[in-house]
């Protein structure tokens, strides 16, 4: 299971790299670029997700989540470039917050008892303090938890 979240972690870090790049080398400012670069990060959630499909049961599930928190991501730091506001980039950030949660949540179901009892209690904390980073002006984590 740590395996599994460090691969995964560890993969969405790179993509999550390699769009940001993608997006500051674009600037998003022309309406072609932007709608290139949108086009090309739901071209990736949908190869990401079809990834997904050689997975069964919560492997699939956290799989897949994963995928949604990396295009939620790009997405929200794409629009984010493009608005250039500050409203933008908080509510981009809260997008992310929210998609690291459910990822957070998903993982916690290969667990049982009081393990995953845990896992979900830190899974809120977690929520919590990323909401009141982005109250304070700050970002979420690029893997979507501050752990």
């Amino acid at each position: 299971m740590k395996t599994q979240i460090k691969l995964m972690s560890a993969i969405v870090s790179g993509v999550l790299l390699s769009t940001s790049m993608a997006v500051s080398a674009a600037d998003a400012t022309d309406s072609a670029q932007y709608k290139a670069e949108k086009t090309a990060i739901e071209k990736r959630f949908k190869a990401d997700k079809e990834s997904c499909d050689t997975l069964s049961g919560n492997a699939k599930d956290i799989c897949e989540k994963q995928a949604k928190f990396t295009e939620v991501s790009a997405l929200g730091e794409l629009e984010a470039n493009a608005k250039g506001t500050v409203e933008a980039r908080r509510d981009a950030e809260e997008d992310k917050a929210k998609a690291a949660y459910d990822l957070a949540r998903e993982k916690c179901d290969d667990l049982s008892g009081n393990r995953k009892d845990v896992c979900q209690k830190d899974a809120v904390a977690d929520r919590d303090r990323m909401r009141a980073d982005i109250k304070a002006g700050g970002t979420v984590p690029p893997q979507g938890t501050l752990r």
